[in-house]
């Protein structure tokens, strides 16, 4: 049965990953893709993707981007990731997404070891719930394709055309030394760079779109397979010596000997035999027409099994490489000089010191756990009897260490500290209640939440270390997606009004229940029993998750550039006194008695300060590192803010 062969790319990637799939960006207005690459132009479609040339935020150089979409549907249509539930039909698509996405990740871990001066290097490869990305050093130039368009005729001189096939042949030849096959060499996948070097890219990738999901990927290209890719058979060495032979004659003669509309078609030109390159060209007659002859055979046993002793004689023949690789030079820089040149410089100012600084942002948010916790638990050891300084800061510096290594320990740590401490002010059904509730809580906001941000512990803790739920909603919009950013900032706010009531309450200590406050018991039940019974507290508690939720969404929708990233840390702060004013107003109202449509009052000071406060300082840290990176986009995740 033969391959049903793709002979049209894709379409471009979703506008909900990429603005704008031709739009060339100015570095300013640049999505961000993977949280690392900032698109610079679209480059063109390639079989079963699409390539973006990108700047390397991280690295400070240009690279290219393929982008391929994932297979996410298995047999009769089940989504792999939009099963409610794992039966059968979901788990066989499961199943097979695994596994195209552990060939995919074989596949380019292949190709990056290909390290060869005509080959271009494979930098990483990632993946999202949408789409495989594989990332390759950027060749500054033109492919094959587009210099065959710009030339008298579509031919190469005979210089230039031994340049070509001596450079092809050696990657070739590399490659299938070390295990990889090509499977879909053209023109358009020959790169010639303004130095004049000639790269061959898209190596082992007719394997790795078949990975990636598409059916029959490893058709290749109609008019450059061989008949045994063609009808799907077992293809070797020996169909790479095919394709190349077909580029090569294109190269020479200006013909694509094979190029018909449909495989089929290619197929019979193939059986009838290219014309003979003595025909088109009587010099070629004699060694170079039996070189490519021998190569572009019907029947791969008569095909040479090795790239560069099939086509040496020909490179021979036809020219000087070293005089070909200067003639390539010269006709890109002629093309160079009617372009605008790339300025590199406003991309560079751009990037932040995370960037240019790899281990800054790890540094960063280890310590930012490490402190808010170790501070947090400090500021609670006076409740268990613990007043020597020596003893508190080994306490301390050992659940700071404890957060750094692990942020979900951290919490854990911390809201245990906080649940202990609570019966310092005595044992009673109250402090009972509320411990239980705080150890229920912080375990299901650990299982939701706890692994999705690597500032889990600054995120839960840092509001109830201040006392002030006001500063909540800030962190969870620039650390969480929507809904666990609504629930963070709603668990961060009512730890912090815990922390308060107990601070407020006058206890005694945990080691010496003697010194309790007699009314300490009382008086702390009579705080909790008020805010939990408060409708302010609790109206005041639903804006500020409500303003996560919002904030989160325009921050992380879309891949936000820095603007909208402070643009949505203002609109969280504009909730936040939206939330004071109404828990001051209706506060007031139930007070006073007054109307109790009159719900606004003014904020209470020094919330509202601390909200502005920290307002700022989260806008700092989305200009400086962008959003903090997912732990669910990259296979081998890391742990950076960016």
């Amino acid at each position: 049965m033969k391959t049903q062969i793709k002979t049209q790319s894709p379409p471009p990637p979703s506008p909900d990953v990429f603005s704008s799939p031709y739009e060339t960006y100015e570095a300013e207005d640049a999505p961000i893709l993977l949280n690392r690459y900032r698109i610079i132009f679209f480059k063109n479609d390639g079989g079963f993707g699409s390539v973006y040339v990108c700047w390397d935020t991280r690295l400070q150089r240009r690279v290219a981007i393929k982008i391929m979409p994932l297979a996410t549907t298995g047999a009769y249509g089940a989504n792999v990731h939009e099963a409610d539930e794992w039966d059968e039909e979901s788990l066989a698509a499961r199943d097979a997404l695994a596994s195209t996405l552990g060939e995919a990740l074989s596949e380019a871990r292949a190709s990056s070891n290909l390290n060869h001066p005509n080959i271009v290097t494979v930098h990483d490869f990632e993946t999202d719930d949408a789409y495989a990305y594989l990332v390759m050093e950027y060749v500054d130039g033109l492919s094959l394709a587009e210099i065959l368009t710009r030339v008298e005729g579509g031919v190469l001189l005979a210089d230039e055309a031994a340049h070509v096939l001596q450079s092809l042949s050696s990657a070739v030849e590399y490659a299938h030394e070390n295990g990889v096959l090509h499977l879909d060499i053209k023109p358009s996948n020959v790169l010639v760079a303004k130095d004049g070097r000639v790269y061959l890219t898209d190596f082992g990738m007719a394997s790795l779109q078949s990975a990636t999901g598409f059916a029959d990927a490893r058709g290749g290209t109609v008019g450059y397979m061989p008949p045994e890719q063609i009808e799907g058979e077992t293809v070797d060495e020996r169909a790479d010596i095919f394709a190349l032979g077909t580029v090569g004659y294109q190269a020479i003669s200006g013909i694509s000997p094979f190029a018909a509309d449909t495989a089929e078609k290619s197929e019979k030109l193939i059986e009838k035999g290219a014309q003979p390159l003595g025909n088109v060209d009587v010099p070629l007659v004699g060694m170079v027409e039996d070189v490519f002859a021998r190569a572009m055979a019907a029947d791969a046993a008569q095909r040479p099994i090795s790239a560069k002793e099939a086509f040496a004689p020909a490179v021979q023949y036809l020219g000087d490489p070293g005089a070909g690789q200067a003639s390539l030079k010269n006709l890109l820089n002629q093309t160079a000089d009617e372009e605008e040149a790339f300025d590199e410089t406003p991309w560079r100012n751009l990037d932040a010191p995370g960037f240019k600084i790899p281990w800054l942002p790890s540094v960063l948010t280890r310590a930012a756990n490490g402190f808010v916790t170790g501070f947090f638990v400090w500021s609670l050891l006076p409740f268990f009897g613990i007043n020597d300084y020596a003893a508190q800061t080994l306490l301390s510096l050992a659940i700071l260490a404890a957060s750094c290594f692990y942020a979900p320990l951290g919490v854990s740590l911390g809201v245990l500290a906080l649940t202990l401490a609570l019966f310092s002010v005595g044992i009673s059904a109250t402090t009972i209640l509320v411990a239980i509730l705080l150890l229920a809580g912080v375990a299901g906001w650990i299982l939701l939440c706890a692994t999705k941000s690597k500032l889990a512990a600054t995120d839960a803790l840092f509001a109830p270390l201040l006392q002030v739920p006001a500063v909540a909603p800030a962190l969870a919009a620039y650390s969480f997606k929507p809904f666990l950013a609504a629930l963070t900032a709603a668990f961060s706010g009512l730890l912090a009004q815990v922390t308060s009531t107990l601070f407020a309450s006058n206890p005694g200590t945990l080691l010496n229940p003697g010194a309790t406050f007699a009314g300490a018991s009382d008086l702390f039940a009579q705080n909790i029993v008020h805010f939990l019974t408060n409708p302010s507290f609790w109206a005041s508690l639903g804006v500020f998750a409500l303003s996560a939720f919002v904030g989160s969404f325009l921050g992380h929708f879309k891949n936000a550039g820095k603007f909208r990233l402070v643009a949505s840390q203002i609109f969280v702060y504009c909730g936040v006194l939206c939330g004071l004013s109404l828990q001051a107003g209706l506060g007031s109202g139930l007070e006073t008695g007054f109307d109790p449509s009159a719900i606004w009052g003014i904020p209470a000071f020094i919330p509202s300060v601390f909200g502005l406060v920290f307002c700022v300082v989260m806008s700092g840290v989305c200009v400086l590192f962008g959003l903090p990176r997912s732990n669910q986009n990259s296979l081998e995740g890391e742990d950076e803010l960016s």
